[in-house]
């Protein structure tokens, strides 16, 4: 009679392979997770900016209603925001001359190394008694 050798029983678990194959998975998810929410970050920061900027923007051109006659120029700075407000006569043609003069009105706003620059157009001031053209 033939006897058989007695099978060692097979343990499961998990070969030093597949051990650095999860480790690998492990760490590229992370990585990955690791830039997702980096960039997430950064977005937020440039939105805020944003944010800021228009909320200036707003407020610059809420301040200059109407544009003297000889036009405005003015420069200041709001923490980090550095801004600029400078007009120019507009001229539309075939109006008649009681229509009230246009000014075009530019705002720059700066933060670091970037410019917004927003543009509408204001009516002039009109002139009070006795004053002259400047």
């Amino acid at each position: 009679m033939r006897r058989r050798a007695a099978s060692r029983p097979r343990v499961r678990g998990m070969t030093l392979l597949e051990l650095l194959v999860a480790l690998s998975i492990m760490a590229i998810s992370l990585a990955l997770i690791y830039r997702a929410v980096g960039g997430s970050a950064r977005g937020v920061s440039k939105l805020e900016q944003n944010q800021g900027v228009a909320l200036l923007a707003d407020s610059l051109m809420d301040a200059f209603p109407m544009v003297d006659p000889g036009g405005t120029q003015a420069s200041g700075q709001d923490g980090v925001y550095a801004w600029q407000v400078a007009s120019a006569p507009f001229s539309v043609g075939g109006l008649p001359e009681t229509a009230v003069p246009l000014h075009a009105l530019r705002i720059t706003i700066s933060v670091e190394n970037r410019s917004w620059v927003f543009e509408t157009l204001r009516p002039q001031r009109p002139l009070q008694q006795g004053e002259v053209t400047r």
